[in-house]
């Protein structure tokens, strides 16, 4: 009989020890900082110079700057299109992946121009975001990748 009480003891110990050694999160303040990225708008700020056509050069797409501050996220954009444009843009996101695509849908003016666009989101996560462009000029078949990058995000740059 004593032997059958032990055996009970035991296990009744093993149980409270087991259920009472979960971490509970909400107690100790400790959260998963899951990523959270969301679209918030597209800002044109209109031609920023016209671009030559003999200039126009390989590398006039690029990432021209990117900021973090607390939970909003703005990428800034450098492009060349038509100086008359009718932009449509389309952004989807997951994780830590933006992909951008931006299409020119006016035949426009015998004229490029530079352009430095911002693109916001909300951002909350992770520390390095893949980013992707892509271009579509009126009469194009498709959208063309003009930029593959991957950003390194501090908090306050």
């Amino acid at each position: 009989m004593k032997t059958l009480y032990s055996i009970i003891f035991f296990a009744f110990v093993i149980i409270i020890a087991l259920t009472g050694c979960q971490k509970d999160k909400s107690v100790t303040g400790i959260k998963d900082q899951e990523t959270k990225i969301e679209f918030l708008r597209f800002i044109n700020y209109g031609c920023a110079g016209p671009n030559l056509l003999e200039k126009v050069l390989q590398n006039d797409y690029y990432l021209k700057d990117y900021r973090l501050h607390n939970d909003t996220l703005t990428l800034t954009i450098h492009f060349i299109a038509n100086c008359c444009p009718d932009f449509s843009d389309k952004v989807y996101v997951s994780e830590n992946n933006v992909n951008i695509t931006l299409a020119d849908k006016s035949p426009g003016c015998y004229c490029i121009c530079e352009y430095n666009n911002d693109f916001t989101f909300l951002y909350t996560g992770g520390n390095t975001l893949h980013v992707l462009f892509r271009f579509m000029d009126f009469g194009d078949e498709g959208y063309t990748t003009r930029i593959d990058t991957l950003v390194v995000l501090n908090n306050g740059k």
